[in-house]
Formats: C-alpha cells, structure tokens, sequence
C-alpha cells in the first residue's frame, strides 16, 4: 500500500507524490527541490490546478458543514437560513432585508421569509431605519442572541474534534487563502456575483407558494 501523499513546491509548481519505487528522473527533480524519497504516480499540480483542486473541496465542506449544523438544530426552532441571518446581524449591525440578501446572494423575498418566521419567532425584531423610512432595520433579540449563542459553542465542540491533528497556523493560513480566492473570484464574477442565480429566485418563489 503506498504511503500517504506528500506535497512540495519548486519552481512554481507543487510536485505530489508517493513513497514507493518511482521514474527516476522526476524524482531527482523533486529531490533537488529539497523533497527526498522515492516517489511513484507523481503527479505536476501548477498553480491553477491547485486553486482547482481547493474549488473542489469548498462544495463538499459546505454540504458536510450544513449538514453537521443540521443535525444540531433538531429540537431547537432554528433554520439554516435563519442561522445564517442572525450571524450576520450579530457580526455587522442592524441591516435592511435587502442588504441582508446581497450578503447571502439570495433574493430580497428569499430573505424576507426568514426575517419575517425570525420575527414570529422572537430571535429578530424590527426598527426605524433613519436612512430609509421604507426598508426597517434587522435586528437580533436577546432571545436571538442566547440561541445562537447556544448553537455556537455546540458548533465549536464539533469543529475541535474536526481539526485535531490540524496546527492553529495552518488553519489560520487556510482562511486568508480562501479569503483572497473568494474575491479574486467575485471579482471576476462582476456586477452579477451579487444577482441571486435563477435557480435560486425560482427556489425562493417554490417555497412561498
């Protein structure tokens, strides 16, 4: 069984490989690169297909993610959007329904259910907006708070068995990586990265049938 796979970088390219009987020439390029043993399926990653195979992962990580909380919000009269909602009203203030929608890339009448079952509810209420006497102002309750509270030290249980094994430093790393990918990308998206996608307006409008 081969061992598992290392990675190294040298001249641009990440050099992956395995410890096993391997060509003899790529593996004195990845040893004078400072990566010693015998390699075999050695594998060339560049740059893009780096960045590629990071892509390839966020989806799964963000399905296991939501799943996980899921499974945390049984019993509790949470939702995953409305989740969503109240952490970003607990880390950015007060906001309007539609800029709460440019934020989660979901559509203002999306945003609007959740907001209005989070009212009902008692985790968010409702304000004057001085800047804009039409569109009020999103706010957390202190029901709101001691929930989401609740389910974020649940959720930082899970996470500290997720990354044992995993150096502070990298995961640090890991997150101003993702952070700089995540706007090169947008900013290639341009003016429509913030529109909701159609799939996601006709979902929206499904649910509020």
């Amino acid at each position: 069984m081969s061992a598992p796979a290392e990675l190294a970088w040298c001249d641009g390219l990440f050099w992956r490989g395995f410890s096993a009987g391997a060509e003899p020439g790529r593996v004195a390029q990845v040893e004078a690169c400072g990566h010693l043993g015998r390699y075999d399926n050695l594998v060339v990653m560049n740059r893009v297909d780096a960045a590629y195979a990071v892509l390839r992962h966020v989806r799964p990580l963000h399905q296991f993610s939501a799943r996980a909380v899921s499974d945390l919000l049984v019993g509790t009269d949470l939702t995953l959007p409305l989740r969503a909602v109240l952490e970003l009203l607990l880390d950015g203030g007060p906001q309007t329904v539609p800029d709460l929608g440019r934020e989660l890339l979901v559509s203002r009448q999306g945003v609007q259910k959740v907001v209005d079952d989070g009212v009902r509810l008692g985790h968010l209420a409702l304000r004057d907006n001085p800047a804009h006497a039409r569109s009020r102002l999103v706010t957390v309750t202190p029901r709101g708070e001691r929930v989401f509270a609740q389910l974020r030290a649940a959720e930082a249980a899970n996470l500290e068995a997720a990354t044992t094994g995993i150096e502070p430093g990298d995961l640090a790393h890991c997150a101003e990586v993702l952070g700089r990918l995540t706007a090169a990308v947008r900013e290639i998206a341009g003016p429509g990265a913030t529109v909701p996608h159609p799939d996601v307006r006709a979902a929206d409008r499904a649910r509020s049938r």
